[in-house]
């Protein structure tokens, strides 16, 4: 098992019931999973949860046989938020500044962005890229490249 979600419960402070209520999930390696659901019913709190982003009210979230932490697994939201203020190049970056162990090297980013499509726009920011554009950008964000 590569990821197990045991029981699993979130409450949102605001909110009398739970999001998620008791959740038990396993992923093993190499298989595929996908969550389908209506709308408000905690898929993207899901992902939170294994990203760490969120911390269970209960239950527990191992990945490899540890608990999990922030940073041990890439998340893509749907909305790209890359940051702004930042270009292309120094939005892939910022996984070297948050987590010890990438070693991703400026010219390592530069080779992943054009493989990308995005060699005229290492430098540009998020608001001089169409939709898709911004999406790989995300994407490449959210790879552990190194």
């Amino acid at each position: 098992m590569v990821v197990s979600l045991q029981n699993v419960t979130y409450v949102i402070e605001e909110h009398a019931s739970p999001v998620i209520s008791k959740l038990n999930m396993e992923i093993k390696q190499g298989e595929f999973v996908s969550i389908i659901g209506r709308s408000g019913t905690g898929k993207s709190t899901i992902f939170k949860l294994i990203t760490g982003l969120l911390t269970p009210n209960e239950g527990r979230i191992v990945i490899h046989n540890r608990l999990a932490a922030p940073g041990d697994v890439g998340f893509m939201p749907q909305k790209d938020l890359l940051l702004p203020w930042r270009t292309i190049l120094q939005n892939v970056m910022i996984a070297t500044e948050i987590q010890k162990d990438v070693t991703l090297t400026i010219e390592e980013a530069i080779v992943w962005i054009k493989r990308v499509g995005l060699k005229d726009y290492v430098y540009a920011y998020p608001k001089e890229l169409s939709g898709g554009m911004r999406q790989r950008a995300a994407f490449l964000r959210a790879l552990p490249l190194c």
